[in-house]
């Protein structure tokens, strides 16, 4: 049995493009827990200066290195699902452009259904007065 491999084509790209959600997904929810750890942090920092603790001076470097780290990683968990997005976006154009090449196979195969199906009827309709020879 031959294999249709525009069919095997258009699997592989749905199976790329859920692959490139479920990553996407990930990266989404890594980039918003790094948000919400560097916003407990800048809260943090800030109110242990609204205290007024006697040991503030001591803890707000800490404290800002910890907002300031966690900036980091929220941006670079930002910069990883900005990545899956575009590894997202050409997946699906890839699907996109196997679906149009399979709509496009499937056109000119019923032109040509088409075609045939007319020449049948016109040797039907107008057969030929004298046998052909070769």
């Amino acid at each position: 049995m031959a294999r249709d491999t525009l069919a095997l084509l258009a699997r592989l790209r749905r199976l790329s493009v859920a692959a490139a959600q479920g990553v996407l997904a990930d990266a989404q929810l890594r980039a918003r827990d790094a948000e919400l750890r560097q916003a407990a942090a800048a809260a943090l920092l800030l109110a242990e200066r609204n205290s007024g603790g006697a040991d503030y001076a001591a803890w707000h470097p800490r404290g800002v290195a910890a907002r300031d780290a966690a900036g980091r990683d929220a941006a670079q968990a930002e910069t990883r699902r900005a990545a899956a997005l575009g590894v997202l976006v050409a997946a699906r154009t890839a699907e996109r452009s196997v679906e149009r090449l399979a709509e496009e196979r499937a056109k000119t195969a019923h032109r040509d259904a088409l075609r045939r199906d007319t020449i049948r009827l016109e040797e039907a309709a107008y057969p030929a007065s004298t046998p052909r020879r070769t």
